[in-house]
């Protein structure tokens, strides 16, 4: 509802916020119907919007507008409250997103000039949008959704209203300071005179069931309060749990010889099975409960059962009031299960229901720790209506000392989490369903709170992870957000019809969300993820064949790799005695592939995929654990006890994990004010004696684990030092600049490094790949070689060691001295070598680029069954004038690659990536393949490796003016697109310049013999040989290792 402010407050905030009101109320960027359904208030004017939202609202997470979300487009801990983020925006000109729905960087492709509108781009898109514009919204999993502005207004108008709806929920005042003792008068009055129901002879009306144990100084105060209710037809069940104390005798001796009260004895056995062995003793047609250290005001149980009939439901609850030294706080909220369900707002010591209901429910459940009451309270709720009667019906006194053994004191508060569960998921029908589930889809499950940016990187690469359409969905669980990172969390759904949001009141406990994601999966495979995992391509298919090939794993775990690319676990390994500690943690990935698929000890969180029924509660993930990983490691520590062989490690499948988020000083902390000393996480797993142990997966990769140290998360990181291996398989650390992470499949040079270290592989080396992130990688000084090759990143030379250097691009970017820092220098250009030698004083060698024959070759395609003219590569933020001027003259190429819609006709490009294994076929069945170079390096004739693989494949290749390319053997013909535009239109429709198909196939397979990765690889091994020897004999920059 919203309420109209008055105008005196309003006109004082805009005193108060003059400087900035101005420039918000003159900015697109400020919507004051918008603040007003966040805030709940109409301000008379727009200025006193603003200044309200300027003083207040910004502050408690409003945004100014739909598409402006301050806590997406500012992740930053407390950064909307630091400076306005209207002001903020307009000033940074930056082309981070405002909005999931907003893609700046197409926006600004699309309309350059839209950097230079006072509100920015998305002002820019304001400024001419209507109810029918399209939203420039980014692509999510290869598809980009179609969004106009008015459904984007109704669908946040939606999500915002849900959210509202959620945060009522979450936010009812379950415990009260105030209590209305006027409204409490009257009820009490109307109850008195209502009528009770009916006695049956030779039975109370209501039993009372009171758990006792060691409470010998309350539990007479508690007697006595029943004793002392004005409804006198009742009995008191006493059940002594092994009180130590004389909590039995106490009991008696408040009694007073009442024959209505009995004390009964038993072992210890709990609380629990303390009130359900009252239950069985029970006469009444009506049970309560009175806990030993709480009392009953005198007119509880006639209030409850005149309610009872009054409404004809089966259960009944009144208020408690709860003392604590001198304050008193009222446990009072008149709400149904969807409150519960978020939280207990009824207490069991003021709680009366039809004793054959609770007969009908079970009971107590004797198997829970703690929340027992919650659970019953659950049961009943779900099977019959709970009144509220709006009347104080008992007092508890909390005070210091009270309870020192209490459960809430004792045992984690998680087993709501347990509780909740049981009610939340319908576990018998995911059994039932388990026999529907797709084997070809994997299922991934993000459990969330307060992170969009986090969730969107891990949805976005999941969905970019998956090997065909289709083969990945995701259920984001997005539980007790606020509103800010709620809706951009929310607004995922709209993106792609391959992820599914479900939001919560409030927040869940990771095994809580994953059981609740299930029911919305459909996969027969189902992996974790943590809010800014990153799957990389091929993940999904290693994990799903993996679990679906038969035998007996029940979990595969990828490599998780650190932020630097490194490995940060390939699964868990025991130390000696149980705990457990990383597998290959510092080593590059591929000494995981080189380590294969064996048993795990564990694993954590991070990708892990688990056969969907494995997850049905009551197995599955443990919901007492508050952290995600430690409960995959509980899980699978289990799974591994079982079974050996039934939790294994997927080197196929790598995912990126996510860094730890910055803490926000205005988030809920879970936990916050719990007594001291209660624990709030089960310990750490262990494992068993059986279980695979430290080091297993090193000596799988030719290396042994010499310790463990201390690592930067306080956890055992292992030590690594070579195996006995032969003196002549050197280890190689290829160096290139692409940057860690999924991204990193959509760099040239990776593909290049990893085709090169085949090829030296082949040649009896042990070769691992590098991106820039992991260039000084601590366990570098395993590698005997380091061959850099050099793009756009420099690397420094390792300090002992062989060190080789290959300019294969971007020659502008090596300084002279680079040149003199290594054992042996190569250049991709003849031209550049002999120049930059005579400037360094060192000898350059030439070697070309190169291509791998296995995969470009011409039987990869067949000539003319594919597009006309080709071009595969990024747009680079420029007009590339190869593709310009062909487009510009009407010619239908056909581009894949990223940034080209701004460029581009609508049609003209394909897709946004080509797999490296797909793209010898596209070169030989096309027309003319279309190629072009940095300027720096056509200058100084560095031939780029697209033209050796299309060469290779037997295409027709075009290329800008570079010298060199008489080493294609007529399959290159180099062309100037700027300055000869008719020529390049005549090379690509007319051809006759090239060799016909016979011939071109043959010159493909010449070249691939020539300049194989085979033949480069062997020149580098010689030069590496030579540099050890020579480094032996003291003529090299240092001494070998």
């Amino acid at each position: 509802m919203v309420g109209v402010a008055r105008v005196p407050a309003a006109a004082r905030l805009v005193a108060r916020t003059s400087l900035a009101v101005p420039e918000v109320v003159g900015s697109l960027l400020f919507d004051e119907g918008w603040y007003a359904a966040q805030s709940g208030l109409r301000l008379p004017t727009r200025a006193a919007a603003a200044a309200h939202w300027l003083a207040r609202g910004r502050h408690a997470g409003h945004a100014p507008h739909p598409l402006l979300e301050p806590q997406w487009w500012d992740p930053r801990p407390g950064a909307s409250r630091r400076r306005d983020p209207v002001t903020a925006y307009r000033r940074a000109r930056t082309l981070r997103s405002p909005h999931p729905f907003f893609d700046t960087v197409r926006w600004v492709q699309e309309h350059p000039s839209a950097t230079a509108h006072p509100d920015g781009p998305l002002g820019h898109w304001l400024a001419a949008a209507g109810p029918g514009t399209p939203l420039p919204t980014p692509a999510l999993g290869g598809e980009r959704a179609e969004i106009t502005w008015a459904a984007a207004r109704e669908r946040l108008a939606a999500l915002l209203a849900e959210h509202r709806a959620l945060e009522a929920v979450r936010r009812a005042p379950r415990v009260s300071a105030a209590y209305d003792h006027a409204a409490e008068r009257r009820a009490l009055a109307a109850l008195a005179a209502a009528p009770l129901p009916p006695a049956e002879p030779g039975r109370p009306l209501v039993s009372v069931v009171m758990p006792v144990r060691d409470r010998a100084g309350t539990v007479g105060a508690a007697v006595a309060s029943v004793l002392a209710q004005t409804l006198r037809d009742w009995e008191l069940v006493v059940v002594d749990d092994g009180s130590t104390d004389g909590s039995a005798h106490a009991a008696g001796r408040a009694a007073a010889g009442d024959g209505r009260v009995r004390v009964v004895r038993r072992a210890a056995g709990g609380v629990g099975a303390a009130r359900n062995a009252g239950l069985a003793l029970c006469r009444g047609t009506w049970v309560a409960w009175l806990d030993s250290d709480n009392a009953w005001r005198p007119e509880h149980l006639r209030a409850c059962l005149a309610a009872l009939v009054a409404t004809g439901a089966r259960a009944a609850y009144d208020d408690l009031a709860q003392h604590d030294g001198g304050r008193t706080t009222y446990r009072a909220l008149d709400a149904g299960l969807d409150h519960l369900l978020a939280q207990n707002h009824v207490d069991l010591n003021v709680l009366v229901a039809e004793r054959a209901l609770v007969e009908e429910v079970g009971g107590f459940d004797t198997s829970l720790r703690r929340a027992v009451d919650y659970d019953l309270v659950l049961h009943l709720a779900r099977r019959a209506r709970i009144v509220h009667v709006p009347v104080v019906g008992a007092d508890y006194e909390a005070g210091e000392g009270q309870g020192a053994a209490r459960l809430t004191r004792t045992e984690l508060p998680t087993w709501s989490a347990v509780v909740r569960r049981r009610h939340l998921v319908d576990a018998d029908a995911l059994r039932a369903g388990l026999a529907g589930r797709d084997p070809g889809v994997l299922s991934a499950v993000v459990p969330a709170r307060d992170e969009p940016r986090a969730v969107h990187a891990s949805v976005e690469a999941a969905l970019d992870a998956a090997a065909r359409p289709g083969e990945v969905e995701v259920v984001v669980v997005d539980a007790g957000s606020r509103r800010g990172p709620a809706m951009a969390t929310r607004a995922l759904a709209a993106l792609s019809p391959r992820v599914r949001v479900l939001p919560w009141s409030v927040p869940m406990t990771p095994g809580l969300a994953v059981a609740h994601a299930l029911a919305g999966t459909a996969g027969a495979t189902v992996a974790l993820l943590a809010p800014g995992d990153r799957p990389h391509h091929g993940w999904a298919t290693a994990l799903r064949e993996r679990l679906g090939a038969g035998g007996p794993a029940r979990a595969a775990a990828p490599v998780v790799l650190g932020p630097d690319g490194t490995v940060a676990a390939a699964g868990l390994e025991a130390l000696p005695g149980g705990a457990l500690a990383p597998a290959l943690r510092g080593l590059p990935p591929d000494d995981a592939t080189r380590a294969g698929s064996a048993p795990l000890a564990a694993a954590g969180a991070s990708g892990l995929a688990l056969r969907a029924g494995d997850l049905v509660p009551p197995d599955g993930v443990d919901p007492l654990h508050l952290d995600l990983d430690a409960a995959a490691v509980a899980l699978t520590t289990g799974l591994a006890a079982a079974d050996p062989g039934a939790v294994v490690l997927e080197p196929a499948a790598l995912v990126t994990r996510a860094e730890p988020p910055a803490e926000d000083p205005a988030a809920p902390v879970p936990g916050a004010g719990a007594p001291p000393g209660r624990p709030e996480a089960p310990p750490p797993a262990r494992a068993g004696a059986g279980a695979v142990r430290a080091g297993t997966a090193a000596a799988r990769a030719g290396l042994r684990v010499v310790g463990h140290r201390r690592g930067a998360d306080g956890g055992p990181e292992p030590v690594h030092a070579h195996a006995e291996r032969d003196p002549a398989r050197l280890r190689w650390a290829v160096k290139t600049g692409a940057p860690a992470g999924p991204a990193s499949r959509r760099w040239g040079d990776v593909h290049f490094a990893r085709s090169l270290g085949a090829a030296l592989e082949r040649l009896g080396q042990q070769v691992v790949v590098d991106g820039r992130h992991a260039a000084e990688r601590p366990s570098a000084y395993l590698d005997d070689v380091v061959l850099v090759l050099r793009g756009l990143t420099r690397v420094r030379p390792p300090v002992d060691g062989v060190s080789l250097l290959w300019v294969i691009s971007h020659p502008d970017l090596v300084e002279d001295d680079e040149l003199r820092e290594h054992d042996a220098v190569f250049a991709a250009s003849a031209g550049w070598a002999r120049r930059a030698g005579e400037r360094a004083g060192r000898e350059v060698g030439v070697l070309l680029q190169a291509t791998d024959p296995a995969r470009f070759h011409p039987g990869a395609g067949s000539p003319g069954t594919g597009d006309s003219v080709l071009f595969v590569g990024n747009s680079r933020g420029v007009r590339r004038p190869v593709v310009q001027a062909l487009v510009d003259a009407g010619v239908d190429v056909a581009v894949h690659g990223a940034g080209w819609d701004r460029f581009l006709p609508p049609g003209r490009v394909r897709s946004g990536h080509v797999a490296n294994d797909r793209l010898a076929g596209l070169y030989r069945s096309s027309g003319v393949v279309l190629n072009d170079h940095w300027p720096d390096m056509r200058r100084e004739g560095f031939l780029s490796n697209r033209l050796f693989d299309a060469a290779a494949s037997g295409a027709r290749v075009v290329t800008d003016e570079v010298e060199g390319t008489e080493v294609f053997g007529g399959l290159v013909v180099p062309v100037d697109p700027e300055r000869e535009p008719e020529r390049l239109r005549a090379l690509v429709a007319d051809r006759a310049a090239f060799p016909d198909d016979a011939e071109r196939a043959e010159a493909g397979r010449r070249l691939g013999r020539e300049h194989s990765f085979d033949a480069r690889a062997r020149v580098l091994l010689d030069a590496a040989l030579a540099a050890r020897a020579a480094r032996a004999a003291g003529a090299g920059p240092g001494a070998p290792r």
